[in-house]
């Protein structure tokens, strides 16, 4: 990278559950990356696989190949591949919410939604600074890829400037007297795309990422080989 180059995150993300009374736990699971030469060495040969899985007679019906529509011998063959690669999710613990709007109520829900991805991201740009991976005192450019499903929900409300808030100016709560400090000084600037999951490899993946997490989790299971798992509220 050049001196003056922007550093750039990429990030992609699906979701498994619902924040609903009658389920358990919200999940988003996804991907993140660096370095643009793995991002697309990462797509090409998790797409050389999956292609490799969607010969299969049994999947010949199948439009999509996705954490419920795998078998499991042929998702734990593409989990073992992204498990090369550096994963994050959040789990949101339905149960644990005290507000009742907010597992009731769509636009409490939207809301709720892009408060807990705004703080995983803060949370993986803590991580990368700490790491080393990431200039504070330098511009950062964020790529957020988001299944079409899961980014309707937030639609309404602007996840965007909720993330740059958050993390270049730091937040003031007068209600609970509490204050966020920020964590990057040279700048942010953000992308975020809906994407088909049906044409996005990075969707793909990210939806067998927050599948996994959220099968172990409904079955009691710890979850110990994603990168970065933050847990809600």
């Amino acid at each position: 990278m050049k001196k003056n180059d922007n550093q750039i995150v990429y990030i992609s993300l699906d979701d498994s559950g619902k924040l609903s009374p009658k389920e358990k736990y919200l999940v988003y699971g996804g991907l993140y990356f660096t370095d643009r030469l793995e991002l697309e060495k990462f797509k090409r040969e998790y797409k050389s696989i999956r292609n490799d899985i969607w010969k299969k007679d049994c999947y010949k019906d199948v439009n999509e190949l996705k954490g419920h529509t795998l078998k499991n011998k042929d998702r734990l063959r593409l989990l073992r591949f992204i498990n090369r690669f550096n994963k994050l999710a959040l789990v949101v613990d339905n149960s644990e919410i005290e507000k009742n709007e907010i597992l009731i109520n769509k636009d409490a829900k939207g809301r709720y939604r892009d408060y807990a991805i705004k703080l995983l991201i803060k949370e993986l740009f803590k991580k990368l600074i700490s790491e080393n991976r990431l200039d504070y005192k330098k511009k950062v450019v964020l790529i957020i890829n988001m299944d079409q499903e899961s980014s309707k929900s937030n639609g309404k409300y602007n996840l965007k400037d909720g993330i740059i808030e958050e993390l270049t100016k730091g937040i003031v709560n007068f209600n609970y007297s509490f204050k966020t400090k920020p964590i990057l000084f040279g700048g942010l600037d953000i992308r975020i795309y809906s994407q088909n999951s049906k044409e996005s490899i990075v969707i793909q993946a990210s939806d067998l990422v927050a599948n996994y997490v959220w099968r172990n989790r409904i079955n009691n299971i710890d979850v110990n080989n994603i990168n970065l798992l933050k847990r809600f509220p």
